[in-house]
C-alpha cells in the first residue's frame, strides 16, 4: 500500500534550468547598466561553463555559490564589485522568480489529501531549499523535507534513502521517489523504492551525479493533478 511519495525539487516540482537561466540573465542585465560588465554575452557564457563544470558537493546550482562568481570575474578580469555583492543580488532575482506551478502545488494537496505522506528529497544547498519554501509558503506544507547538505550525503548515496524511510516511518514498498534523474533519483530502486521519472523539465545536461543510470518503474510528464491521479490509479496494477 502506498503510504508516502517523495518528490525531488529542481527539475521536478520547478524547472531549475529556466529559473538558472532567467537569473542569470536579469543580473546581466543589471551588473550591465552598472558599468560592471562589458559584455553581457561573455560574463553568462563564462559564469554557465563554470557552473557546469564544477562538481563540489552541496552547492546549489541554480541558487549560485561564491565560488561561481569568484571564478567568473576572476576570468573575466572583473574586480569593480564585491563578490558578495554579487551574490545578493542574484540571489534576489532567483529568490522572485523562484514560484512553483500551482498545478503542481495542486497535485501535492491531492495526496495530501488522501492521506499520503509527502517529502522533499533534494541534492541541494539548505539555504536554496528554505528560501524556496518560503517563497512558496510552503515552509509547513511537507511531512519532511531532506537536504542533502544537511543531511551529509547527496543521492545516489543509499543512505539517504533510508534516512527519508526512517523520517517518515515507512518502508520500501510504501514509498516512491519522484524524480528527473535516473541517476540521482533513480538510485531508489537498489531498495526496491519505486523510481517515477518525471519528465517535463527535464534537462540531459543538468546533472552533476556519478553513477548508473536506473530504468523508470513508472513514467509521467509532470507534477500535475491529472498526471498523479493517472499514477495512482495505475500504482499495484502493473
Amino acid at each position: 500500500m502506498l503510504k508516502a511519495c517523495a518528490f525531488d525539487l529542481g527539475n521536478t516540482l520547478i524547472n531549475d534550468t529556466e529559473l538558472q537561466r532567467k537569473s542569470i540573465t536579469a543580473l546581466a542585465d543589471r551588473l550591465l547598466k552598472e558599468k560592471v560588465l562589458k559584455s553581457k554575452d561573455d560574463f553568462i557564457s563564462v559564469y554557465n561553463k563554470i557552473n557546469k563544470q564544477t562538481r563540489t558537493p552541496f552547492v546549489s546550482h541554480t541558487f549560485g555559490e561564491t565560488l561561481f562568481f569568484e571564478k567568473t570575474f576572476a576570468e573575466l578580469k572583473i574586480n569593480s564589485i564585491s563578490i558578495d555583492e554579487v551574490l545578493k543580488k542574484y540571489r534576489e532575482i532567483s529568490t522572485e522568480l523562484m514560484k512553483i506551478e500551482p498545478e503542481v502545488k495542486s497535485a501535492l494537496t491531492v495526496l495530501k489529501n488522501q492521506g499520503k505522506k509527502i517529502a522533499i528529497l533534494s541534492n541541494e544547498s539548505t539555504i536554496r531549499v528554505d528560501t524556496f519554501l518560503k517563497r512558496n509558503k510552503m515552509d509547513n506544507f511537507f511531512d519532511t523535507v531532506l537536504v542533502s547538505q544537511s543531511f551529509g550525503a547527496e543521492k545516489p548515496d543509499l543512505r539517504i534513502f533510508h534516512e527519508i524511510m526512517k523520517r517518515l516511518k515507512v518502508n520500501n514498498e510504501e514509498i516512491v521517489m519522484f524524480g528527473d534523474n535516473e541517476i540521482a533519483d533513480g538510485a531508489c530502486r537498489e531498495l526496491g523504492i519505486p523510481f517515477v521519472l518525471v519528465t517535463f523539465f527535464k534537462n540531459s545536461g543538468w546533472g552533476w551525479e556519478k553513477g548508473n543510470k536506473h530504468k523508470a518503474d513508472f513514467i509521467i510528464e509532470r507534477i500535475d493533478v491529472e498526471s498523479i491521479s493517472r499514477f495512482l490509479n495505475l500504482y499495484g496494477k502493473e
